[in-house]
């Protein structure tokens, strides 16, 4: 098992997640325990308790979101992810208001409903 500091993994969460994801043992340390990281499936009674979302409801918000996902695919405002990379880049050290269409800090993004 891969033993962090809190510290250690805050430094680079995303792949420890990716890592105990992919099956690999992977612990964070806290008051002289170490807390493991491993990947559970949403289930139907999580769902209900975390968000109020029932097993239909789950089910309607999931397919809404591959229609949205498919939508924006079909449209063309997606990018691969080479081609983000690329533009992200390009953008760097750029103050994210001096771009196009750009929101100004806390602006929300609106959320199409169905």
């Amino acid at each position: 098992m891969k033993t962090l500091s809190p510290t250690q993994a805050r430094g680079n969460m995303t792949r420890w997640l990716d890592q105990a994801f992919a099956g690999q043992s992977i612990g964070i340390t806290h008051k002289g325990w170490i807390i493991k990281l491993q990947p559970l499936p949403v289930t139907e009674d999580w769902a209900l308790v975390e968000y109020g979302l029932t097993g239909e409801e789950m089910d309607r918000a999931a397919a809404n979101l591959l229609k949205t996902g498919e939508d924006v695919l079909v449209s063309g405002k997606a990018v691969s992810w080479e081609q983000f990379k690329k533009r992200r880049k390009a953008n760097q050290g750029a103050c994210p208001t001096d771009r196009p269409n750009a929101r100004p800090p806390g602006q929300v993004v609106p959320v199409a409903e169905t």
